[in-house]
């Protein structure tokens, strides 16, 4: 009596279909603004056309989920017959940007010898607003009346 065993498929048809999906994705990762696959060899430009493709990626799809959400508003509001009294906003405006290559240009406008006391408070101050875009109004006042007083000093 011959006992049944697993019978291997050959491995060339899966080892094929690996190396396509490994494609694909490659392919979609540059088509999809993956900062995670960066090649070194891309330059500043490069990148900064990266940022602004995410940045156009992000608004539209903002604009898509605000025009969602009133839609569903507007079948829930028929369905419970209430009013259509409401307004949706999205914020569209988006702006991804690398903290650390601003600090570096800070730096750089610094080493090249000016002192313009203005542009320092207003670099440091944009770096901080990208940096922290979540705190509340009050909290980033503070900061920038900090930054006037260091300055000043």
């Amino acid at each position: 009596m011959v006992r049944p065993e697993f019978i291997v498929p050959p491995v060339a048809p899966s080892n094929t279909y690996q190396e396509e999906i490994s494609k694909l994705e490659s392919i979609i990762d540059k088509m999809s603004y993956n900062f995670t696959t960066n090649q070194s060899q891309e330059s500043g430009i490069a990148l900064e056309i990266k940022f602004q493709g995410l940045n156009s990626s992000l608004s539209n799809f903002a604009m898509r989920l605000e025009d969602f959400e009133m839609r569903i508003f507007e079948v829930m509001s028929r369905y419970l017959s209430i009013s259509e009294d409401i307004t949706v906003s999205y914020n569209k405006e988006f702006s991804l940007n690398d903290i650390n290559k601003e600090i570096q240009t800070l730096e750089a406008f610094k080493s090249l010898g000016y002192n313009s006391k203005t542009y320092e408070s207003l670099k440091l101050q944009q770096i901080i607003n990208n940096d922290l875009n979540s705190i509340s109004l009050e909290d980033m006042d503070k900061i920038k009346a900090e930054i006037e007083d260091a300055m000043k000093g």
